[in-house]
């Protein structure tokens, strides 16, 4: 006896439900691995930032460290200086002059900046590090200017055909810049205060 029609309809309902489920496991199932691997992905990017950032606060650490060396050196010799010439003497060395610590250095800091490698930094310690890097860039102004002002009162001094040899930079500074000098020594200190805080946060602390 053949099967009748009717009884080859029955097994297809559940035919159909079987192949639904299949299909919907497997899309399930790629779902799962897209979202899986696009987090291995954010994960193993996050931790190569995280990675690119340390190195990048162990370059501004270096920078700093070598910035606040050269700061301590020049205003004691600078704090000395201008001493001396409020004393109106004759400095111990006669061939001191006020020299601003114009080599100190930024680019750590803005190389920290143009990759973009901020964002994974702490917020207190990038408003740590701004204000110092603000203030080096004062320093930095202020020091030539007062380069500037020497030049244009030496370059004075030659045109009207004075005798240079009368002229000695300390006491030509001493009559003209030593207010100058004196706001240049505050920022300086103000600046090696900075150094020594940023130094001192946690993420730039050198490991004992």
């Amino acid at each position: 006896m053949e099967p009748t029609a009717e009884a080859d309809a029955h097994p297809a309902p559940l035919l159909n439900r079987r192949s639904v489920l299949r299909a919907g496991l497997e899309i399930i199932s790629i779902v799962l691995g897209v979202l899986l691997a696009l987090a291995v992905s954010e994960w193993q990017e996050n931790r190569n930032n995280l990675e690119r950032t340390e190195a990048a606060l162990l370059q501004v650490r270096t920078e700093l460290t070598q910035n606040l060396e050269l700061l301590e050196y020049v205003h004691e010799r600078n704090v000395n200086l201008i001493s001396q010439l409020a004393d109106e003497s004759t400095p111990d060395d006669q061939e001191a002059r006020f020299i601003p610590a114009l080599q100190i250095a930024d680019s750590a800091w803005k190389a920290l900046g143009s990759t973009g490698l901020s964002g994974f930094v702490d917020f207190d310690l990038m408003v740590t590090l701004s204000q110092t890097y603000s203030l080096i860039d004062v320093y930095r102004r202020s020091g030539y200017s007062l380069v500037d002002a020497n030049l244009l009162v030496l370059s004075m001094a030659t045109a009207t055909e004075r005798d240079m040899e009368k002229i000695d930079d300390t006491n030509l500074f001493a009559k003209n810049f030593t207010s100058i000098f004196q706001l240049i020594v505050d920022i300086e200190s103000a600046l090696i205060d900075a150094h020594r805080r940023a130094l001192a946060e946690p993420d730039l602390r050198e490991n004992d």
